[in-house]
């Protein structure tokens, strides 16, 4: 049987604790109506961490997340636009609030393995200093480069 103590990829105490207090106070709970405040209330044992300890292990252990780790409330934001028609589903950003036990367990996988996960360089979005701004710089390379050379970079 393999051992979750001493295992050098088990995801400690230590840090499920940091991240669970790293989760902004006061956001809305997601499915299951739980929230941050609920996990590190008065109301709650302080073994609640241990326990999800245990699980985040087992999910290492076995590779295996629970399918409720993927359920989401996705919500409509209005956009800023005061020309915009504020009944049109296209003047809407959705958001979606995830589970905040899946949004500690995301904070401690990406802490734990960050120096092997790498994402695309064609990825703008949602990665240190990099935002929306440099896909649309880039698009407008390559569109200016289009215009200008009668054909694609890449032909």
């Amino acid at each position: 049987m393999h051992s979750l103590i001493g295992d050098e990829n088990c995801i400690p105490v230590a840090d499920i604790e940091k991240f669970v207090n790293a989760v902004k106070n006061g956001k809305a709970s997601g499915v299951g109506g739980l929230s941050k405040e609920n996990i590190i209330s008065f109301n709650c044992h302080p073994d609640i961490v241990v326990h999800l300890n245990l699980l985040f292990n087992m999910i290492h252990l076995h590779g295996f997340v629970p399918d409720d780790f993927g359920k989401g409330i996705t919500i409509p934001i209005l956009q800023y636009n005061k020309a915009g028609d504020v009944s049109s589903f296209d003047n809407c950003m959705p958001i979606t609030v995830s589970p905040i036990i899946y949004k500690v367990f995301e904070c401690c996988v990406q802490f734990k393995f960050e120096s092997v996960l790498e994402s695309s360089n064609l990825q703008f979005g949602f990665k240190s200093n990099s935002s929306c701004s440099h896909a649309i710089f880039r698009l407008k390379e390559v569109s200016d480069y289009f215009v200008n050379h009668g054909r694609l970079p890449w032909m």
